[in-house]
């Protein structure tokens, strides 16, 4: 949907703190802003966004002004019932007009009921196409385009806006020398008291990030008797660049190239490597209002290879596409059940629970009873391995480990020769397997409260635990107490 950036640059006083970090929010690359540069728009970037909408011949669409909108829209519209070229635009502004017949199965029992009274033929709903960006817009260009579309489509808007984009929360900085910040709080100018080398700060930098400023002096600080030194640091006014991104080109090639077997992540390296979306691009994507498109990306679009099938399948059957968590939300509840651990989710809220030994099993798909790992004369997992097929699944796409049933019709099928069920090889990613262990042994994650349990020091504990000594002080200690 993106077309183009032009990236916000300006030349501010950078400063970076030296000593104790006396706020919270400035860990690894955050920075903090002043607001001045945010109301001087001095970071303000201008994407041009194409906008397009598809009116299909079957709702049978009519571009009118009688759609029931707010005046105040449709006094922008032209004689063709499309926005007109300068318009500013915010949140909610139409840029099509235009109005379907209901058919009867959308119609409500009272509306059926109205529309029988009164000898209404016909009612007409609200399809118009509105500007759904958060940030405000000046169009430049609007075209109806009526041929090269596809059968079921009967016109196609498109409408270009140029989008002024102000400074946010999440967004990244990049300095001269490289380095990217990324803007954690956004202070008014008043809280933003700070003084380095006559100038007032622009952009506050915690002491946790390594960052080349040249120049030296204090930093002062505003108070009731004036400006004062606070503390000795480094700073220098360096030209500072927002990082925007080509936002189509990740859509377009996110579910693209090689999946690794064991976790189904994108696999980085060559030929046709895919790629990973970064947290940065996650919040480029989310501050320039692709909230839909990032969810999809995280959703269908994901590493999860039955959403994208049950999403193609629903778009070929003409079904509503239905999202689901992200697959990297089913991964970590993989991966906290590998340590031990039960991740419940539940809307916004979540928990980690300790797993029983019955609910340990019960995930499990067998016992893992040896070290070994592959046969380096055969290539193959060694059986009741660490990578035992019969355990955690075939390595081949429907082929069991003998080869004895091969291809999709066996799919389902156990073998009873080597014990391996045929089935896609994916599954490695998703099975567990468990170890029985000869001794009890103590989650890391709770030496400390197992420690205040039994009312022991935790160096002690750890020396029992990793038996390097301490048993018979432990003992002691305990027979004591009875």
């Amino acid at each position: 949907m993106g077309k183009l950036w032009l990236d916000g640059i300006a030349k501010l006083n950078v400063v970076r703190m030296k000593g104790p970090n006396l706020f919270p929010e400035l860990v690894g690359n955050a920075v903090m802003v002043s607001d001045k540069v945010v109301h001087e728009h001095r970071l303000t970037s201008s994407p041009v966004v194409c906008l397009s909408k598809d009116f299909y011949r079957h709702e049978k669409v009519e571009l009118t002004k009688d759609a029931p909108v707010s005046e105040k829209y449709l006094e922008s519209l032209n004689d063709r019932c499309l926005v007109k070229v300068g318009t500013e635009v915010q949140s909610g502004s139409i840029l099509a007009s235009a109005t379907s017949p209901t058919l009867d199965e959308q119609v409500s029992i009272e509306e059926q009921l109205l529309r029988a009274l009164f000898g209404k033929s016909a009612a007409w709903r609200d399809c118009s196409f509105c500007y759904e960006l958060d940030d405000p817009g000046v169009v430049t260009r609007v075209d109806l385009v009526q041929e090269n579309l596809p059968v079921d489509v009967a016109f196609r808007v498109e409408v270009e806006v140029v989008v002024r984009r102000e400074l946010r929360v999440g967004d990244i900085l990049h300095t001269s020398d490289g380095t990217k910040l990324r803007v954690a709080k956004i202070v008014p100018q008043r809280e933003m008291n700070y003084l380095f080398r006559r100038s007032l700060v622009d952009v506050l930098v915690g002491p946790d990030l390594a960052i080349d400023l040249p120049g030296s002096g204090y930093l002062r600080h505003r108070s009731k008797r004036g400006w004062t030194n606070w503390f000795k640091t480094v700073g220098a006014v360096t030209h500072v660049t927002k990082i925007s991104k080509q936002l189509e080109d990740k859509q377009e090639f996110r579910s693209m190239g090689n999946y690794s077997l064991i976790s189904q992540q994108p696999v980085g390296s060559l030929p046709n490597p895919s790629q990973m979306v970064s947290w940065d691009m996650a919040q480029a994507l989310l501050k320039a209002g692709y909230s839909e498109n990032l969810r999809e990306m995280f959703s269908i679009k994901s590493d999860a290879i039955e959403g994208r099938a049950m999403a193609y399948e629903a778009t070929i059957k003409g079904q509503e596409i239905l999202l689901d968590q992200p697959y990297s939300t089913t991964r970590l509840k993989h991966i906290f059940c590998g340590l031990g651990f039960e991740l419940k989710i539940n809307n916004d809220q979540f928990w980690l629970l300790p797993m029983s030994d019955d609910g340990r099993k019960k995930l499990s798909f067998g016992v893992v009873k040896i070290s070994e790992t592959i046969n380096y004369r055969t290539y193959r997992f060694e059986p009741d391995g660490i990578f035992c097929e019969r355990i955690f699944g075939t390595s081949r796409d429907f082929e069991c480990r003998c080869g004895k049933y091969k291809g999709t019709k066996y799919k389902g099928i156990i073998c009873e020769k080597c014990g391996v069920k045929v089935t896609a090889s994916r599954v490695r990613g998703q099975r567990f397997g468990h170890i029985n262990l000869v001794k009890p042994v103590i989650h890391p994650w709770f030496f400390s409260r197992v420690a205040s349990l039994l009312e022991v020091e935790l160096s002690e504990l750890r020396q029992l635990v990793y038996e390097q000594g301490g048993v018979d002080k432990v003992k002691a200690e305990l027979e004591s107490r009875g």
